[in-house]
């Protein structure tokens, strides 16, 4: 697998938390986490499988994918194949594609079905790039009153419900209860308890590399190590020393979890 980052332009960053070419050789193919975030996938060669979402299987247009509460998995058909891959920033998705992300929880959708305007990419590689940002430019365009939350407003939601309980969240915000289980299911496409669990997953792998499965547990806010366990093998299919395993002997499908920080909860 080959796996190249792009710089995100600085009008898109707040929308776009990373921008990637990926290349997969023949059979080759790379597990998915569960996560909280919104891709878009923009095939440029080959097939791709997915499993692990609704509506999964082969794709080899312009698709996307929502939310995922458990691991999935993304590989070449038959021979190789390239595409580039977007990771919206958390909480965006109904500014950008128009329709809150429970709508595309744990499911994958043709892009067209929600940018119908959608025409064909270029064939230069540069100027696919180019013409995927354009896209989003022009969505983000459409906004209006799509917009739930800001992607800084989504950002302290994010933080908050990593340090504090729903309810006492919802408190801290000046929401009811109700309203922000309501406005993170149209943001994120999963509940409060589970995007906090989600988070904590993805700050715990910040340390993988270095900490013990009991350190890791205390310093991730997990229960015990069981816990710990039984959260990886969810949301990875593998238990932490599997996790450290597989990323020690194939690295690059993981350094695309490995810009995960305190303050974005990359997943």
């Amino acid at each position: 697998m080959q796996l190249s980052d792009h710089p995100v332009p600085a009008s898109l960053k707040p929308w776009i938390e990373r921008l990637s070419w990926i290349r997969f050789g023949v059979d080759e193919g790379m597990p998915v986490f569960a996560g909280a975030r919104v891709h878009l996938g923009f095939p440029v060669e080959g097939e791709f499988g997915f499993s692990g979402l609704d509506g999964g299987g082969v794709f080899c247009e312009p698709a996307c994918w929502g939310a995922m509460r458990e691991t999935g998995r993304v590989w070449a058909r038959g021979g190789g194949a390239s595409a580039w891959l977007v990771k919206l920033a958390g909480g965006v998705a109904p500014a950008v594609l128009g329709v809150p992300a429970e709508a595309l929880a744990g499911r994958v959708l043709p892009l067209r079905a929600l940018w119908p305007q959608l025409a064909a990419p270029p064939a230069d590689e540069a100027a696919q790039r180019d013409w995927i940002l354009e896209q989003i430019r022009h969505a983000l365009a459409r906004t209006g009153e799509r917009l739930v939350w800001t992607p800084e407003q989504s950002l302290v939601v994010m933080r908050t419900l990593d340090r504090l309980p729903v309810a006492q969240a919802a408190d801290a915000l000046g929401l009811s209860r109700a309203t922000l289980e309501r406005r993170v299911g149209a943001c994120f496409g999963l509940p409060p308890k589970v995007l906090a669990r989600i988070q904590r997953f993805y700050r715990s792998l910040e340390a993988i590399r270095v900490s013990s499965d009991a350190e890791l547990a205390a310093e991730a806010g997990f229960f015990d190590q069981s816990h710990l366990i039984a959260e990886f093998r969810r949301f990875t299919g593998m238990t932490p020393v599997g996790l450290r395993r597989e990323a020690s002997r194939a690295a690059e499908p993981f350094r695309l979890y490995d810009a995960c920080s305190p303050d974005d909860h990359g997943g």
